[in-house]
């Protein structure tokens, strides 16, 4: 149990993505500006965009080109 700013602000950090999809994401790490997620399906890039004032998160992921799979995340 946590406010909704919190849960807004830990899950609009995409530093946090591996803390909160650890099944999933096995670690994190920025190279050539991009965001590369290291998973059991193979790596992926990570993008996110989210606004605070309506507590929408957008988590894009894809392949080193584009971002294509989309998870929208609401708090």
């Amino acid at each position: 149990a946590a406010p909704p700013a919190a849960v807004f602000r830990h899950l609009a950090d995409v530093e946090n993505f591996p803390r909160w999809a650890e099944d999933y994401c096995e670690r994190l790490e920025l190279a050539r500006g991009r965001w590369l997620a290291f998973t059991r399906a193979g790596d992926v890039t990570v993008e996110l965009t989210a606004d605070e004032r309506t507590g929408v998160i957008d988590l894009w992921l894809g392949d080193e080109t584009r971002c294509t799979a989309f998870l929208p995340l609401r708090v």
